[in-house]
C-alpha cells in the first residue's frame, strides 16, 4: 500500500492508532484495486494472463517458458508482489485454470464443472432457473448453438 494512503486505514485501539501495511480483505474495492494491479504488473506481458492472484504463464517451448518465467517474477518482484512456492506449478503441459483445461493450445471445460451441470436436478423457482443459465452460460462456447438450446430455460426465466 501506498505511504501516502496508509492514513486513510487507521483506526484506534487501546494501544493507540494502526495503520494498514497492506489492504485488507473485505474492503468494497480491494478486489478491482488487486486485479487493476495485476493488470498494471504483467498486461504487457503477452504470455501472461492473470485473475485476481492466479497467473497463467504460457510458451511454445521449455526454454522459452524459463524466459517467460523468469520475467513474471522480475515484473511482479518490481511491482512488490511475493510468489508462494507451495502454490506454484511449473511446467505442466495442462492446468485447471479457471474451470477450464488449458495447454498445447486448447481449452476445454472442466470435466467436473460439466458432470455438475449434467447432475443438476430440475430448477423449480426463478431463481434456480437464473442460476442454472448463468453456470450453463460460463461454458456456451463449447455447445453449439447454445441459445436456441437454452430458450425454453430463458423464456421460463423471463415469466411473470
Amino acid at each position: 500500500m501506498d505511504e501516502d494512503l496508509k492514513a486513510y486505514t487507521a483506526f484506534q485501539t487501546t494501544q493507540g492508532l494502526m495503520e494498514f501495511n497492506y489492504m485488507p480483505f473485505g474492503w468494497s474495492t480491494a478486489a478491482c484495486t488487486f486485479q487493476r494491479a495485476m493488470l498494471d504488473t504483467l498486461g504487457k506481458l503477452p504470455f501472461v494472463v492473470s485473475n485476481f492472484d492466479d497467473v497463467l504463464i504460457f510458451s511454445k517451448s521449455w526454454e522459452e517458458h524459463l524466459e517467460h518465467i523468469e520475467k513474471t517474477f522480475s515484473a511482479l518482484r518490481e511491482a512488490g508482489f511475493t510468489v508462494k512456492p507451495s502454490k506454484t506449478i511449473v511446467g505442466c503441459e495442462h492446468i485447471n485454470f479457471l474451470g477450464h483445461i488449458v495447454g498445447k493450445g486448447q481449452l476445454k471445460p472442466d470435466e467436473n464443472k460439466t458432470k455438475k451441470i449434467r447432475n443438476l436436478k430440475v430448477p423449480t423457482t426463478k431463481k434456480e432457473v437464473r442460476s442454472v443459465l448463468g453456470l450453463m452460460n460460463y461454458y456456451r462456447r463449447f455447445v453449439h448453438n447454445f441459445s436456441a438450446i437454452a430458450q425454453p430455460l430463458t423464456e421460463l426465466k423471463s415469466k411473470e
